[in-house]
Parts: structure tokens; sequence; C-alpha cells
């Protein structure tokens, strides 16, 4: 079985990608064109289509923001917004002004914003993810990142959001913009960052090709 992201949405349901002969959820089927979804209550598979968009790629990322809608992106760069429904099909939008890159994350803030990171372009950052067309701000590394691959995201409680790349962890100071670099002459085992999270105490952690720091 190959399984790519995961997520769990706030009614309980599972969104999965994809696929081979024991995936319990596959969101694509054969022409690209359904999200199928795990409906706890009845135990059942839910196709979701999405029409008229019909991607022809795999999901690598999906995240939920703080209203409840879901977010795909792709392998090929597409970016989606789904707002789930019970009594019908989802509301597709598709989210324009980002990189048209691998989508490698997505992670919602506590503020409400929607990011994502991608292999070539930076990050892209939305401001009002429940707009009838999302705003898209790109930043890469004219704008100060370190690489311009983004894997990985950790917002902190101090207004901060740690940027897991190619090239170390950046921390952006939302109030400043200031951002701060750190790699392996900062204790890091590998410049390249794949994750990042945080243990019970609060304290960041990312992994890297060569183990945690």
């Amino acid at each position: 079985v190959r399984a790519l992201p995961v997520c769990e949405d706030v009614n309980g349901l599972l969104g999965f990608d994809p696929s081979g002969a024991g995936a319990k959820v596959k969101p694509f089927d054969d022409r690209g064109n359904v999200l199928t979804r795990w409906d706890r209550e009845t135990d059942t598979l839910v196709p979701e289509w999405l029409d008229p968009v019909r991607p022809k790629t795999i999901p690598t990322a999906f995240c939920q923001d703080l209203e409840g809608r879901l977010w795909v992106g792709f392998y090929h760069g597409m970016l989606l917004r789904l707002r789930l429904r019970p009594d019908g099909p989802p509301e597709v939008t598709t989210v324009k002004g980002a990189p048209e890159s691998f989508v490698r994350a997505l992670s919602c803030d506590e503020e409400g914003r929607v990011w994502a990171g991608f292999t070539r372009g930076g990050l892209a950052r939305i401001e009002d993810p429940g707009a009838e067309t999302p705003v898209v701000s790109v930043m890469s590394t004219p704008q100060g990142l370190s690489s311009e691959t983004v894997s990985c995201f950790l917002h902190d409680a101090e207004g901060g959001t740690w940027i897991g790349t190619g090239r170390g962890v950046d921390r952006l100071d939302d109030a400043t913009r200031r951002i701060d670099h750190f790699g392996v002459a900062e204790g890091l085992p590998n410049s390249f960052v794949h994750v990042a999270g945080r243990d019970a105490e609060g304290r960041p952690w990312f992994g890297t090709l060569r183990g945690l720091s």
C-alpha cells in the first residue's frame, strides 16, 4: 500500500491518497476526478466529484482551515479549496497565483491563514481563505528565504512561523518580517529539512535527511 497524505476533517472524515489493494480510502479514480472519503457514522466510502476541475495528478498535501474548508495540493502544482457539503458535491475553487510546482506542505496557522510549500518557488500564503477569489502572496529566495524548496511549517505562540527548507530552517517574524536562518552551523544534522513538529513542552523539532534536531 502506498499512502501519501492523510487528513481528518472536523466531521471525522478521512481523505487519503492513494492507492493499492489495501488502501482504505482512495481519493482519485483512474480518471483523476473523484475524491473519496470515509464517513465514520455510516462506515461507507462517499465519492466527491471534483467537476469541473478534474485534476490528472495525485494529491501530495492536505490541510483544513479554521472554518472547515479542505485544502488539497497536487504533485504538478495545482492547489484546490473544497467546501464539503453533506447534501451534495463539494464546492471546488482553483487557487490562482501560487507557484506551479509540487506542493510539499499545507498548513493553517492560528490566525486562520493557509500556508503552502513548494519544491520550486518557495511558499504561498493565503490571508483570507474564505474569500470568493483567494489572494495569494508568494515568498521565496528574493524575499529572504534560504531556499526555494519548502517542505514544512511550524507556527509558534510568538507570532513566528518556522519554515523547513532545502537549506535549513527559516523563522519568519510576522510582525517585523524579519527572517532568521538556522543551518548545520546552528546544530542541524543536515540542511535539508523534511518535517517539523512540537513536543509536549512546546519545543520545536525538525527532521532532516540525517536525523532530528
